[in-house]
């Protein structure tokens, strides 16, 4: 993994776990596995790596799972291309693009989560990172949600999910 060493502050307390990095049953029939990185960004911030070393680092978290077809795959950033995954244009000086006053969109997220959840159709996959892109999707069989968030009113978005042994029975984005 291609990743710097953590900031100070981050470093785990006695008595704190992290389970980032982990594959863990949530219940009998559930896995779920989780990576806090994203792809690379404008701001070249701690937690990125490269497409390549992040569709390492999912391969490998992957070749744990037991069930995949049953897993929940908890990873940052959002597939690429989703709709889940949209946030504002930038240019050079990191200045937000607008074409006839409207802020103007591209996809931004992850290729290598994409192809994780194309290719392992695990039964549903938890995103972020895109705090523009709230929504629910399908990649393929997958159900992938991106609660979005919404720093400048102080709400807290979320996702109510009820799972049964081989499918997500319901599921809804909340507020609060």
């Amino acid at each position: 993994m291609t990743h710097r060493r953590w900031p100070a502050c981050w470093t785990p307390r006695p008595g704190a776990n992290t389970d980032e990095g982990k594959v863990l049953w949530v219940d009998d029939d559930h896995e779920i596995m989780s990576w806090g990185f994203s792809n690379r960004t404008p701001w070249n911030s701690y937690r990125e790596q490269d497409e390549p070393a992040l569709a390492a680092t999912l391969a490998k978290m992957g070749a744990q799972l037991k069930q995949p077809e049953r897993a929940i795959v908890n990873v940052h950033v959002p597939p690429f291309g989703t709709q889940l995954d949209e946030a504002p244009v930038l240019d050079e000086n990191l200045q937000v693009q607008q074409i006839l006053g409207q802020v103007k969109m591209a996809p931004v997220g992850s290729t290598a989560v994409r192809d994780f959840l194309t290719e392992r159709q695990p039964m549903l996959g938890l995103h972020g990172h895109i705090h523009e892109s709230s929504g629910i999707r399908r990649v393929g069989r997958t159900i992938a949600i991106n609660p979005g968030s919404d720093y400048s009113t102080g709400t807290l978005n979320g996702a109510l999910i009820t799972l049964e042994k081989d499918k997500v029975s319901a599921h809804q984005l909340v507020r609060g």
